[in-house]
């Protein structure tokens, strides 16, 4: 074989070799993206609102580094990891960054995360079978929100959670919640968001044929009834026993009745908050803001629920489990947070009456008893496979449906 001869066939073999390189290269690639779990995947997005409003912060773009963090959160979720995939989705490095672990957060783990002097707040999703979120919808929820500057901006999202404006401050006490500056800045906020008009693929994603409080009642109820029998509350004979007096039979029947009176109302709905605890009440009490965050339960749903669940948090029982019943607010408490609201909801062109308001809140009342009552006895087997926390779950669960029967009872004979 000629010289020339022997070159071209080395060419072609080295080219054959690269050929052959590349593809499994990609192979791999590929295979390291399909098989990461989708909670940690780093699918980044970047906020719109950030790319327009901020020359210091871009979106990734690399695929390299998307690959390096795939292969980073497929072995584990550390924080170190959670730097690098914050630092990607807002085009930052992660060299210096700091990271801190809040004790905040039932459902989702908190962090705050610091590069240089830019804080962010980063949310890593939970999870609860019995609760089933659908985070895709949240994120697209919140996106729309936060582009009309109703939540904290949203900066960044990944799969398996998102970045969000950093707030100075800390959650709200329940007294606080009472005091006259901090209720008048609840309801204006609360009239802004009910007034929150969405646009056609949001409402399409939204719509549903029946209120949040009523698609989560029923939902959690059969979970509840789960959890009643689960193996966690059978290997605690003492709570079994409280979960057993419950009667979650009979909640069911109530409910029911409940259902059919409240479907002949036909009370306003909204954009809802629908959690909104002093515990979801951000405040910085140095400059005496206060603002509304963690929606993750975000939907349509009742007016007078988002009213009566955010005045029932004013009898405590969000940190310690120890709803009060006897300080849920008399009508004459009631008067200047809905007063605050009528004047918020007329400016956005929402002609309603404290009247009208306080007949939605007493309607609405039983039902948000009922769906916070659920959710304690749905979250109470997880609860007692952790380590035992500040919060008593059952002891929220029998508190807040003992003020389901009583105000159901009230309602009755009011009506």
């Amino acid at each position: 074989m000629s010289q020339q001869r022997r070159i071209h066939h080395g060419s072609r073999h080295i080219a054959k070799h690269i050929l052959v390189t590349r593809v499994a290269a990609l192979a791999l690639a590929l295979c390291l993206y399909v098989c990461t779990p989708r909670d940690w995947a780093p699918q980044l997005h970047f906020s719109g609102h950030l790319a327009r409003s901020s020359k210091h912060i871009r979106p990734c773009r690399s695929w390299s580094r998307r690959l390096i963090l795939a292969r980073c959160a497929r072995t584990s979720a550390t924080e170190d990891d959670l730097v690098s995939i914050c630092a990607a989705a807002l085009g930052l490095t992660d060299k210096g960054a700091r990271i801190e672990r809040l004790k905040v957060g039932n459902t989702n783990r908190l962090y705050k995360l610091a590069f240089g002097d830019k804080l962010c707040l980063v949310r890593v999703f939970g999870t609860n079978p019995a609760l089933a979120f659908d985070r895709d919808t949240e994120n697209f929820v919140y996106e729309s929100l936060s582009e009309q500057r109703l939540v904290p901006l949203l900066l960044g999202k990944f799969d398996g959670g998102r970045i969000e404006e950093w707030l100075e401050g800390r959650p709200a006490s329940v007294h606080e919640c009472r005091t006259d500056a901090v209720s008048r800045q609840v309801a204006g906020q609360l009239a802004r968001l009910h007034g929150f008009r969405s646009p056609r693929d949001l409402q399409d994603a939204r719509s549903s044929a029946e209120p949040w409080g009523w698609a989560t009642a029923n939902k959690w109820l059969a979970s509840a009834k789960s959890a009643a029998a689960s193996e966690s509350v059978r290997k605690c004979p003492e709570i079994a026993e409280r979960v057993a007096a419950l009667g979650l039979e009979r909640v069911a029947v109530e409910a029911s009745g409940l259902r059919e009176r409240m479907d002949g109302w036909r009370l306003p709905l909204v954009f809802a908050h629908n959690d909104l605890s002093n515990t979801n009440l951000h405040l910085n009490s140095e400059i005496g803001v206060a603002r509304l965050i963690d929606f993750e339960y975000g939907g349509s749903n009742y007016r007078g629920f988002d009213l009566a669940t955010h005045l029932s948090h004013w009898a405590g029982g969000a940190i310690d489990g120890l709803y009060d019943d006897s300080s849920f607010p008399t009508t004459e408490d009631q008067m200047a947070f809905l007063k605050a609201y009528v004047e918020a909801a007329s400016s956005c062109g929402d002609a309603v009456t404290i009247e009208a308001l306080r007949r939605e809140v007493n309607l609405a009342t039983p039902l948000a008893h009922l769906v916070w009552g659920l959710w304690a006895v749905c979250t109470l087997p997880l609860a007692l496979a952790a380590e035992p926390g500040r919060f008593s779950h059952i002891e929220y669960a029998e508190r807040r449906l003992k003020a389901f029967f009583t105000s159901l009872r009230r309602w009755n004979s009011e009506l």
